[in-house]
Parts: structure tokens; C-alpha cells; sequence
């Protein structure tokens, strides 16, 4: 059972994971907690409310293992690496922040999407090995929103930025915590 102390519009209570991917319906900038039976309560939990209180509710070393991330435990912070860069997650001070300046980009020049993505990858994370070949980001559950609208991945604008450039880009793709890899004319394995 989940209890969400941190609400000002009252106190939450969902039961089982099942019910809870069952009560959550993304909406923009919000999610909606809804009553059994599906209708919008009037009191609502932000997204980022309900983020932060599924990372708190998971012990440490549990997301540790699920997310593959550190967790300092004098600092009580988790410690991930996005991009190649060193991001700091204190769950207890509901504060992500990062020491490099593209970390800081990461931070805030995404309005509130990294603090969400990340909170979510923390609360969310599974243990589960890479496939060991490529798949379409459409394949993954939720993932077909990269392939339409506003979130579609931006690769026309990556190849036409560098196009036969190789060496550019690859080194732009170190500077982001990458490896070179050995698909079409050029990739780059990033770890967002």
C-alpha cells in the first residue's frame, strides 16, 4: 500500500501495482488519481508528487539494483549517470541536481520532463539486461510516442548536423557517456 503524506488536496491510498497502473492516467503535467470505477476525484496528486513518493516508498538498495545506480548513504542521495553525467536524486530534500554545466542543462533547460523521467526511471526501473540487439523504441510499452508528434526522436536533424562528419559525432557521443558502435554508417550507444 502507497500513502502519500505530501498532498495538500488530502490522503491517498492505493493498493498493488496492478492498481495502481490502473489509477494513474497521464495527462500533460498531471497525473490524476482516479476512484475505482474510473471517475476524476476532485482532489488531485501532481506528477511529480506521485514520483517522488513511489522513489521514498522503495528501499535504497532495492532501486539500486533495479535502476543499476549508487546510493550515497551519508548524503541520502542516489547517484545516476545520465548522458555521462553524474546526477544527484535526494529523495528526502525532493531535490535532483548536478555539479557539470550539461547536467545543469539536463536539469533545467527541460522544464520539468528530466525531474519526471528520472524519478519515474528511479521508481519504475527493472532489472533487465540489455537485448543485445537494436529495437524500435514503438516496441517498448509507452514507447510509441517517440515515433509520432512531439516527442519523436530527432535523427533527421542528428544526421544532418553532422553529416559525413563521423568523427565529430563520435566524439560528441564520448562527451555524452557513449560508445562507438558498428550499425549503419555511424552510431553511438547512449545511456540516457
Amino acid at each position: 500500500m502507497v500513502y502519500y503524506p505530501e498532498s495538500k488536496h488530502g490522503i491517498y491510498f492505493i493498493r498493488g501495482k496492478q492498481a495502481m497502473e490502473q489509477a494513474v492516467y497521464l495527462r500533460i503535467k498531471e497525473f490524476y488519481i482516479f476512484h475505482e470505477g474510473g471517475n476524476m476525484p476532485e482532489n488531485v496528486l501532481s506528477g511529480d508528487q506521485l514520483a517522488w513518493a513511489q522513489v521514498a516508498e522503495k528501499e535504497a538498495s532495492v532501486i539500486c539494483k533495479q535502476a543499476d545506480v549508487q546510493y550515497d548513504f551519508v548524503a541520502n542521495k542516489f547517484i545516476m549517470q545520465c548522458f555521462g553525467q553524474e546526477i544527484l536524486v535526494d529523495v528526502p530534500g525532493y531535490t535532483i541536481t548536478s555539479h557539470s554545466s550539461l547536467g545543469k542543462k539536463l536539469l533545467h533547460g527541460m522544464d520539468y520532463f528530466f525531474d519526471l523521467a528520472a524519478l519515474w526511471y528511479l521508481g519504475r526501473a527493472k532489472n533487465v539486461p540489455p537485448a543485445g540487439r537494436m529495437i524500435s523504441p514503438a516496441s517498448l510499452n509507452g514507447g510509441e510516442i517517440f515515433q509520432r508528434g512531439t516527442h519523436v526522436l530527432p535523427l533527421d536533424k542528428i544526421a544532418a548536423r553532422y553529416g559525413n562528419e563521423f568523427e565529430n559525432f563520435y566524439e560528441r557521443g564520448r562527451k555524452l557517456g557513449g560508445e562507438q558502435m558498428d550499425y549503419g554508417d555511424a552510431s553511438v550507444r547512449l545511456h540516457p
